[in-house]
């Protein structure tokens, strides 16, 4: 299955968790919920939580910030209890805003660009 151009089923499974959280900025999940959603809590590869991150939160972040059909950005921060990795919040933001801050920085350069130059006579 294939949603908006997505093909890992992890991204997949991330799209439709951070897309109910457009606008709110995010959504904090512990480590257990985390796993459970994504249907690796019995999975013996996903208890030690470095694999998770190298083989199921990066490369979905990365492939649903890369996917141009998609309008929104996540990111993520990882909260610690102790030693130990305890929750992961994922902050979820409208790309609009970002293609906002970028016209307005293009907008700038260009208004810089075309500034009359004084004449010397």
């Amino acid at each position: 299955m294939i949603i908006n151009g997505l093909t890992s089923k992890y991204a997949i499974i991330l799209y439709e968790l951070a897309k109910d959280y457009i606008g709110v900025g995010g959504k904090e999940l512990t480590i257990e919920e985390f796993k459970k959603i994504f249907g690796i809590e019995n999975k013996k590869a996903y208890k030690v939580f470095a694999n998770i991150k190298s083989r199921i939160l990066e490369p979905a972040v990365s492939e649903l910030n890369k996917n141009k059909n998609i309008n929104f950005r996540i990111k993520y921060k990882l909260k610690k209890t102790g030693k130990k990795y305890s929750s992961i919040v994922f902050i979820i933001e409208e790309k609009q805003k970002e293609i906002k801050k970028e016209i307005k920085k293009e907008t700038q350069k260009d208004n810089n660009k075309y500034k009359k130059k004084k004449i010397k006579i």
